[in-house]
This record gives structure tokens, sequence and C-alpha cells, in this order.
């Protein structure tokens, strides 16, 4: 499984920015008020999850090469992804997005300690 980490990351990643990519658009074509503080948040939610997505799909040739750097910024993109869904666990039930990013960042730590 740690073989084909790279790839993992990059799923993860792809899924990821396209759940931030639709999301920003649902929120987009539902919003009818003004701009206001609730629609920023709604669309920095988006925002976060396509920085997040892109920051895991940029990675995987890094990681894919044993580049350090590449577990560094996947296992931060985790971290911030499942801290992320923790925070908002109360209004969104996101278990599928914090699981594959809890499992990602396990295996990026384990990825990370056998490749010393």
């Amino acid at each position: 499984m740690l073989g084909s980490l790279h790839w993992i990351c990059l799923g993860v990643g792809c899924w990821v920015t396209l759940n931030g990519i639709l999301h920003t658009v649902a929120i987009i074509n539902q919003h009818k008020g003004a701009y206001d503080r609730n629609y920023l948040r709604l669309l920095m939610d988006g925002l976060l999850l396509i920085t997040c997505g892109m920051m895991q799909v940029l990675s995987w040739k890094l990681i894919e090469t044993g580049n350090v750097f590449g577990f560094y910024i996947a296992g931060f993109a985790s971290l911030s992804l499942f801290v992320y869904c923790l925070l908002i666990y109360p209004f969104l039930k996101s278990y599928f997005t914090m699981v594959i990013s809890f499992v990602l960042m396990v295996l990026l730590t384990i990825g990370y300690f056998l490749l010393k």
C-alpha cells in the first residue's frame, strides 16, 4: 500500500478539490441575498477544500520521488482538512472526508519514517 502512496495522495487530492469546486458552485448558485458574512464563510469553506486538495495533488510527484517536502505538504493539507472537518462537524457530518484525510495522514507519517 505504501508503494502506491503517491497515487492515494493524488486520488484524495482530486476528490477534495472536486468537492471544493462543487461546494463553491452550489453556494454561488443558491445565494440570493446580499454579500454578507455567512456567504463569505461558505465561500471560504470551498476555497479551503480546493486549496488543501491542490496541495495534495501537487505533492504527489514529490512523494513518488521520495522528496520529504511532498510528505510535509500533503501531511499538512491532510491535517488541515481533518481539523476543518472536526470544526464543522456540528453543522455538516463529513465522515468520508474525515476518514480519507486521517488515513492519508497516517500513511504519509508511516511512509515518511520508512523513507528515513
